[in-house]
């Protein structure tokens, strides 16, 4: 893996230092990231050093230049840019890329656990100051030929600075995705929150119960040390039965394996649970909580249990009523995307963060090539 250097420090009139962070800095950075990213808007799950220093351990090819921008005023970090390199290309192997893009992402493929909430992470009180810097030295930099935004939050402080720059940059834009990102506010009472709810999607998630009660012992089973592995392997073969895959192939449980866990410097799976019924595993959620926050990152149930009984809205039920009753949680976030039949979030929670994939093509040659093909052939 191509080690990329820490320059050559760049003091300026206002006491601002350059870095580019390598791999071993990267690596021993853990408590310097996480005291800056408390000072910021940053979300404190995808942009966290647990998160983006797995992925990279474990999701980063040969090939790939690690390209983390440090800021410093006077030696206290004020932004990161968490950043790398990847080749590519087009045409069957024709048309060579070099792609700038965040850590936690891959634009040319590889499945894997999405990150989502993107951004670039600066301390909030100098946020001007911290991202024109971060976007001064990407500009500067001629080893790239396209920079991809993906899952960027465009609620961040940063957006606005950052499309007005690219916008300069005679580069070529492409929207690749857009969507909104949903959320329930658990600081009301959980009863509030069903009363609220249509009067079938309260029937879905939280009348259903009965029924269910009726076919036999309802348990919800919480993970630990001992039960993880069971439940990675229910989501999987659930997972499996219903969208045709593997969600923890072995590349990604190594990195969810590195990221999550139950000690204190990992991102907390305290949250994830099987729902049984006389025992037997009929539903599993995996949800990461940090902070005040808990991400629900994928479900997975027997599909055709009971067409009166819609497993995984029932199960997500019963986890939002423990969440409700966590005085420390104030948000159960299910994230961007659409259910597989049914746009079963915006029923159960309101429309949270904005998220834009974009795609700003600076080659020449590929500012022609996207262009005629964005104007004649894209639909």
């Amino acid at each position: 893996m191509e080690i990329v250097e820490i320059m050559e420090s760049n003091v300026k009139p206002n006491n601002l230092v350059s870095e580019f962070w390598t791999e071993e800095k990267f690596k021993h950075s853990q408590d310097e990231w996480t005291e800056l990213l408390k000072k910021t808007n940053a979300d404190p799950l995808f942009l966290s050093w647990s998160w983006l220093h797995a992925w990279w351990s474990v999701c980063s090819k040969p090939s790939d230049e690690l390209f983390i921008i440090a800021i410093y005023e006077r030696n206290e970090l004020i932004a990161i840019a968490p950043l790398y390199k990847e080749n590519d290309s087009y045409f069957n192997g024709i048309l060579r890329t070099r792609r700038l893009q965040f850590i936690g992402k891959r634009f040319s493929g590889g499945k894997g656990v999405r990150s989502e909430y993107m951004d670039i992470i600066v301390q909030t009180d100098r946020q001007e100051l911290g991202i024109i810097e971060v976007l001064s030295i990407i500009g500067a930099d001629t080893r790239w030929s396209e920079l991809l935004l993906s899952d960027f939050n465009t609620s961040s402080l940063n957006y606005s600075y950052i499309k007005t720059w690219l916008n300069k940059q005679k580069m070529h834009g492409r929207i690749e995705s857009q969507g909104h990102a949903f959320i329930v506010d658990c600081s009301a009472t959980f009863d509030e929150y069903v009363k609220n709810l249509g009067k079938n999607t309260r029937l879905k998630l939280y009348n259903r119960r009965k029924l269910l009660e009726t076919k036999g012992s309802v348990e919800i089973e919480y993970i630990n040390s001992g039960n993880k592995e069971a439940l990675f392997a229910l989501m999987n073969d659930l997972h499996a039965q219903r969208w045709g895959g593997v969600f923890l192939n072995k590349l990604n449980k190594h990195f969810f394996n590195l990221a999550t866990g139950f000690c204190s410097e990992k991102l907390s799976l305290k949250y994830s649970c099987v729902l049984k019924l006389d025992g037997k595993p009929i539903s599993v959620m995996i949800n990461i909580d940090c902070n005040d926050r808990i991400y629900n990152i994928q479900t997975g149930y027997i599909e055709g249990f009971d067409k009166r009984i819609a497993l995984g809205t029932l199960h997500i039920g019963y986890v939002l009523e423990k969440a409700f009753n966590e005085p420390s949680i104030k948000i159960f976030d299910f994230l961007e995307g659409k259910g597989k039949n049914s746009d079963y979030k915006s029923r159960i929670a309101v429309e949270g963060d904005f998220l834009e994939s974009s795609r700003w093509l600076r080659s020449t040659l590929l500012k022609f090539i996207f262009r005629f093909y964005d104007k004649y052939i894209r639909r």
